[in-house]
């Protein structure tokens, strides 16, 4: 009896000794002035907001993109007033401070909902305009599909009105491998009277934002794309929603039985849609339930896979384990579509996971909205009626390593994340908080300020908790294939004025033949989710 009790009570103190802890609050700043810094309004939900991506700079600092309708304090260049609102883009140095803004539109309504990093040192903006002055030089109708390409210092060097005389959205860009970009959102597509139906949408670009295809994915109910990124091999991964009762490119929804209809009708699913480089469907695949699913984000992950974030209040179909109401809802998928597992996780009030991405040591960081203040969340800062960020830290199996929430007491809502140069975490989104953890909110009843957030690397188990050892490359100079003393992910090496010449997912060598002899930057992440930069010196 005493050595059963003996190792039970060795084998908790193991399990508190190994297990992650939740990385502290470094810093948090409020972006904004007395007016509404805010995200896109989401597709399926007008009252819903989504899309407010964040960047780690080659410089250590982050771009931020979103919408504003101030002109004061920082914000200046706002073209429109009242309810009219410019795409807002803000730049911030290492600790958040600000650096430099720039507002872009005409005086209608222009939304951002995504940004990307540029080869050039650049940035990438992408959301749909509704007029045809200030900086938008054309404009088809409704809403259309705008880009803007900035220069690293934030000035406008082209935009591209992508859209045509019917209804776009985009709400995700990413720079192609050939210097082009992927755009993808929804576009309005004339059904059968009285249906309004939109189909999911992917717009490849050349450089210069010219159009080099447009394809739209669907069926006879609405579809859209919140997430688009290019796969090995050059193919696309699209994930979003649909609603179609399995007809057009739609097969597997999880329709249910409607007795006041008398007939089974289409829920709306999680939709992944697979596309090959000249944007030709390859494979399509419903998730969810009978219930309502939603996905937010996807990337490719490490094995060829794929990740994706989003909600579900679905008990049935793929899902297992929803706590009430809307969970964050997470799938790993293989590289056919094929799901490997999923998770729900939350408390009993809506949960909902906008971002997600794979982290060095083959995990998962997600984050979203909770209202919950129970289940899986704690130390929730409002009641039932407000929300905090709430982050989450995954295993490679989706087992939860630790979670966190940020916020006061009134709402808080986070879109995206990135990883950062000290293996931490930096969160974006917005408040409307003035206590907790939020200091300097713009007071306004009614608005909200962007919200950045670093978070530290945490405190990891013992195992993980080895300082690491330094990383060496060999032979540098070198003429061209590089060797690291360890495996690195997320590998990037980069000129001396910041424009990306080559990426690849990890390895433990890389390939430098094609440069010509310069001095050149590796940035990579170690097994421990430290921050890696090196000088190469090429030959």
């Amino acid at each position: 009896m005493k050595k059963t009790l003996f190792l039970s009570f060795f084998l908790l103190i193991h399990h508190f000794s190994t297990a992650q802890q939740a990385p502290a609050i470094e810093w948090a700043v409020c972006l904004g002035d007395i007016g509404t810094e805010s995200a896109c309004v989401d597709f399926n939900t007008s009252n819903r907001l989504y899309g407010l991506p964040v960047a780690h700079t080659p410089d250590g600092g982050y771009i931020l993109a979103g919408n504003t309708n101030s002109n004061g304090g920082y914000i200046s260049g706002v073209h429109g007033s009242g309810n009219a609102q410019d795409m807002w883009v803000v730049k911030t140095d290492s600790h958040g401070n600000f650096q430099w803004q720039k507002a872009l539109g005409g005086t209608g309504y222009d939304s951002a909902a995504a940004l990307a990093l540029t080869s050039d040192g650049g940035y990438i903006i992408a959301g749909y305009s509704t007029v045809d002055d200030g900086d938008v030089p054309i404009y088809f109708g409704s809403r259309d599909i705008w880009i803007v390409k900035l220069d690293g210092a934030g000035n406008k060097l082209w935009t591209q009105n992508l859209g045509t005389t019917d209804d776009e959205k985009a709400y995700s860009i990413q720079q192609t491998s050939d210097g082009g970009f992927i755009v993808a959102g929804a576009i309005y597509a004339a059904g059968v009277s009285p249906v309004t139906r939109y189909n999911m949408v992917a717009i490849k670009t050349d450089p210069n934002g010219n159009i080099e295809w447009r394809k739209s994915f669907g069926g006879s109910d609405d579809e859209v794309a919140y997430s688009v990124k290019q796969t090995t091999g050059g193919g696309y991964i699209l994930a979003g929603s649909t609603q179609t009762k399995n007809n057009g490119d739609v097969s597997g929804n999880h329709t249910y039985w409607s007795s006041s209809d008398a007939a089974y009708l289409a829920s709306r699913d999680a939709w992944v849609v697979k596309l090959n480089a000249q944007g030709t469907l390859q494979w399509q695949k419903c998730l969810g339930g009978t219930g309502e699913d939603n996905a937010y984000s996807i990337q490719q992950t490490t094995d060829g896979g794929y990740i994706l974030a989003g909600y579900s209040n679905s008990t049935n179909g793929d899902v297992t384990g929803n706590h009430g109401n809307n969970d964050f809802w997470v799938v790993k998928m293989n590289s056919s579509g094929g799901l490997e597992w999923q998770k729900s996780m939350g408390g009993s009030q809506t949960d909902m996971a906008h971002f997600i991405k794979q982290t060095p040591d083959g995990g998962y960081i997600v984050t979203g909205i909770s209202f919950s203040a129970n289940g899986d969340v704690t130390d929730h800062h409002g009641n039932n009626n407000t929300n905090d960020y709430w982050v989450v830290k995954m295993d490679a199996s989706g087992n939860k390593s630790w979670t966190k929430s940020l916020g006061g007491t009134n709402g808080d809502s986070a879109y995206s994340l990135d990883l950062t140069q000290d293996g931490g975490y930096v969160i974006a989104g917005t408040t409307n908080s003035v206590n907790g953890d939020v200091v300097g909110m713009h007071p306004n009843s009614s608005a909200t300020d962007f919200w950045l957030v670093k978070l530290g690397a945490g405190n990891l188990g013992t195992e993980e908790a080895k300082p690491s050892k330094n990383i060496s490359l060999h032979p540098n100079p070198v003429k061209d294939i590089l060797h690291f003393s360890e495996e690195l992910s997320s590998i990037e090496v980069y000129t001396s004025d910041g424009k990306i010449v080559y990426e690849i997912l990890s390895g433990q060598q890389i390939n430098l033949h094609h440069l010509p002899a310069n001095i050149y930057f590796l940035h990579g992440i170690n097994k421990e989710g430290k921050k890696i930069v090196k000088k190469i010196v090429k030959q």
